[in-house]
């Protein structure tokens, strides 16, 4: 049984077993009896929470397929689309998208090189407007482009509308 210790549901467990641990022995209550059973009490409710997790779908099993955008779309409500995704990466690829079963998305900013890079250097209002993305730093020919967090979209037909906007980094 595999459990992710990173999920809120562990850290939970981990809180409430340390707590109780550490409660009786700040009060000296270091009786083994009933540390036993406490500790019997929390293994049967991080069992509880081991088998939940089973049962709730691992995201990133869940991938149906990646797909590359080139700029954003502006919708006549002020939201942004990605529209004509192509398979592969192409030469104007500026964005990664990759698609999850459950109609969610997750978008990053590809590593431009070249005249990517400069196209995208020169339009970057355009190709990432401030309800895409949000950039710390300035975009140069040599420096590096460090996706801190992805962006948020949902499926909508063969599009994508971006719900949340990635945040970048150019250091």
């Amino acid at each position: 049984m595999a459990v992710d210790i990173k999920s809120q549901e562990f850290a939970n467990a981990w809180r409430i077993v340390s707590e109780t641990l550490l409660s009786y022995l700040q009060n000296g209550e270091i009786q083994p009896t009933v540390l036993m059973n406490k500790l019997s009490e929390q293994q049967t409710e991080v069992k509880s929470v081991a088998s939940h997790l089973e049962t709730v779908p691992n995201k990133t099993n869940n991938v149906v397929d990646v797909r590359y955008a080139a700029c954003p779309v502006r919708q006549a409500d002020g939201t942004y689309n990605f529209k004509n995704l192509k398979e592969e990466r192409q030469q104007e690829s500026t964005y990664k998208i990759t698609r999850y079963e459950d109609g969610s998305c997750e978008f990053e900013l590809c590593d431009l090189q070249g005249e990517a890079r400069q196209i995208f250097k020169d339009n970057q209002s355009d190709r990432m407007p401030s309800y895409v993305g949000i950039s710390t730093g300035e975009i140069t020919a040599d420096n590096k482009i460090v996706n801190i967090k992805p962006g948020k979209g949902i499926i909508d037909g063969r599009s994508v509308k971006i719900t949340e906007p990635l945040s970048v980094e150019f250091k």
